[in-house]
């Protein structure tokens, strides 16, 4: 007799049609994925649902969330960002903005605190896989840098566009992986489609550093899901030979560098810096030596009316303002936050990588391969691209959901009468 406490498993579970219902998880993954996609579109009405949505799943997963001991440190992280008003150069708009990271940075902790990390993984990449593939057939292309026209799909930047494309293209391929594993047919060639609607995306949006960590990360989840399929001591080798191969790579490139990097960045025509955009670097250490210590505070730079931020947007001619970086997270980090600042970041931070890369390696699953694939691509493009929190952002989403995975919660009973979403599809499983 099947137990009545068993939740439905979205590779298990089949109607009548043999079609599996989708469960909460996958609905919560979709949902907060798609609607996050979908602000760029929906504006301030998709901000909203966004918003209405993030309160809602935090109710409905709360027992979830306040068992994962790894959203400690991102809350604290949330805090320092609000707390920050205190000495922040413009405080409105650090609690304005504080407020909503602080939303943005829950919609990360939903995630990570799913106890069925396979389900809200699948929801994820659906969102993903969607959005890519409608870009293909609904984007746009626009005049960029250099007199280059690029091709942006539904996303209006191209920066945004490349970033969704990688992101789709990692998770589509760790979807193929556990697909396989699971023998999904159908699944499999879904996560087909997705892997060449984001490998196309990042090919047509011309986004050179996301092509290349997407390409290092892509490599990486092939070799973990080698690495987690052999036995204890070819594993040893394994990771030894990888070491090998690393050191000895860097050690060539050393030798060949100059000739290298000049081939590659004339084919791409870009700068050594692949941003095109340095100059605003040199703002942000002349910013960093006037607030050394704590920073101007979070979101306290991009503001209207503050001189040296202005003088970036008119020498670019951005209009709309908003939504423009350093394109370095470490800079970007230093302006917010300062030293004292970026060594609470650096710390948490680091301790948090830490904890994902040795459980990655230690229990080398599918689901922990890809949350490990996912913060090597933020740390790639940290350089180049800044990922410091930012409101009502996918890669904020992603960044915290990695860090902040509990992987000890799929174990966890999370049976709630106040679900409804988990009552609605245990109806819709047992007709």
């Amino acid at each position: 007799m099947r137990d009545a406490n068993v939740k439905p498993n979205l590779f298990k579970v089949k109607n009548n049609l043999n079609i599996p219902w989708p469960t909460d998880q996958f609905i919560i993954g979709f949902v907060l994925i798609g609607v996050l996609l979908s602000t760029i579109q929906l504006a301030t009405v998709g901000v909203a649902a966004l918003v209405a949505f993030i309160l809602l799943y935090t109710w409905v997963e709360r027992k979830a969330i306040f068992s994962n001991k790894y959203a400690i440190p991102i809350c604290g992280l949330l805090a320092y960002g609000l707390l920050s008003a205190i000495w922040s150069k413009f405080p409105h708009q650090t609690i304005y903005y504080g407020i909503q990271i602080a939303l943005t940075g829950f919609a990360g902790i939903i995630l990570a605190s799913s106890p069925r990390p396979a389900d809200t993984l699948f929801g994820m990449t659906t969102a993903l896989i969607i959005h890519s593939t409608l870009s293909h057939f609904l984007g746009v292309y626009v005049p960029w840098e250099h007199g280059e026209v690029v091709f942006v799909g539904i996303a209006v930047s191209k920066n945004n566009y490349g970033s969704i494309s990688s992101l789709t293209t990692i998770s589509s391929l760790g979807l193929l992986y556990l697909s396989i594993q699971k023998n999904r047919k159908w699944v499999i060639a879904f996560s087909l489609i997705g892997v060449v609607a984001g490998s196309l995306g990042l090919v047509r949006s011309l986004a050179t550093g996301n092509f290349v960590a997407t390409m290092a990360c892509c490599a990486f989840l092939i070799y973990i899901n080698i690495y987690r399929v052999l036995p204890p001591r070819l594993r040893l080798a394994s990771a030894l030979y990888g070491i090998y191969a690393i050191v000895c790579t860097i050690i060539v490139f050393l030798f060949v560098k100059d000739q290298l990097v000049h081939f590659v960045l004339t084919a791409l025509n870009k700068d050594v810096t692949l941003t095109g955009r340095t100059e605003i670097w040199d703002v942000a250490q002349e910013q960093i030596k006037q607030h050394f210590w704590l920073g101007t505070g979070q979101s306290a730079f991009w503001v209207e009316g503050n001189p040296p931020a202005e003088s970036i947007w008119a020498s670019h001619g951005i209009a709309g303002k908003r939504g423009f970086n350093f394109h370095n997270t470490y800079l970007e980090i230093m302006v917010h936050f300062g030293l004292i600042g970026s060594m609470i970041f650096a710390i948490t931070l680091a301790y948090l990588i830490f904890k994902l890369f040795s459980y990655a390696l230690k229990s080398p699953t599918i689901i922990n391969g890809i949350w490990a694939t996912f913060v090597i691509h933020l740390i790639l493009l940290s350089p180049v691209e800044s990922f410091n929190f930012t409101p009502i952002n996918f890669y904020t989403v992603f960044l915290i959901a990695a860090l902040a995975r509990y992987p000890a919660l799929a174990d966890l009973d999370t049976s709630d009468p106040w679900q409804p979403i988990t009552r609605w599809t245990s109806k819709l499983s047992k007709r």
